[in-house]
């Protein structure tokens, strides 16, 4: 197979990331693309990868049972930090790269404007987790391939269907816990909603709105630009 035939087949799959963006952007986080990292491999008899592989497993098993609390368990305290800028964000929101702008905007849309306002990150990450309309099969196609491991830092090629990707997780040492990174995930997935804008002629907002509205409940007004007020 051709490079050439390689992007255009993988073009389709990263389409139906995206659109599983508009409910939160969970399972991009499992399948996003990232270039390879510069650091040491790990054997696979290593401790560590076993240790990593847990934490992917405990991740993976709360997004199938849609278990929010356990969820929020197994992911970084960075991640935590990630979700309270992004609801936050005001007046930086037209700045941001199209993929997070995508989040912000995903979570004002779907979560209850007292947890956008008042809750804490664990909180909207676990409503994340469990509003998310997924199907077990589609986490369950994904496993974790080669981990290299430096420091407290740890990232695993990701595998679907038994098929090795480009898709990279990152998962953080924490006390004697590998746990997952959401904002490297997010960030991994950067440019995912420009090369749609690109293909379909339609603004970086229009792809996210149309795709905000596909996931969502109700039509979406100009008022999800605006950040949102606590009454």
């Amino acid at each position: 197979m051709t490079p050439g035939s390689v992007r255009r087949t993988e073009r389709p799959y990263r389409i139906r990331l995206v659109r599983r963006c508009a409910r939160f952007l969970v399972l991009v986080s499992l399948l996003a693309a990232t270039s390879t990292p510069a650091a040491p491999i790990v054997v696979p008899e290593s401790p560590v990868v076993a240790a990593v592989e847990r934490g992917f497993a405990e991740y993976k098993a709360a997004l199938k049972q849609r278990d929010g609390m356990r969820a929020a368990a197994a992911v970084s305290e960075n991640s935590f930090r990630y979700y309270d800028r992004m609801r936050k964000m005001r007046d930086e929101l037209a700045l941001l790269e199209g993929t997070e702008r995508m989040l912000v905007l995903a979570l004002r849309q779907q979560a209850p404007l007292e947890l956008l306002t008042n809750g804490t990150p664990e909180e909207l990450v676990a409503h994340a987790v469990t509003t998310e309309a997924m199907t077990d099969t589609s986490v369950a196609r994904t496993e974790l391939g080669e981990i290299r491991a430096e420091g407290g830092l740890a990232r695993g090629w990701i595998v679907v269907d038994d098929k090795p990707t480009q898709g990279v997780l990152q998962f953080v040492l924490e006390g004697d816990r590998w746990k997952f990174d959401l904002e490297f995930a997010m960030k991994s997935s950067a440019g995912l909603i420009a090369a749609i804008a690109e293909q379909s002629g339609l603004s970086e907002d229009e792809v996210i709105l149309k795709l905000l509205e596909q996931g969502g409940q109700q039509p979406i007004g100009p008022e999800i630009w605006r950040p949102p007020v606590p009454k």
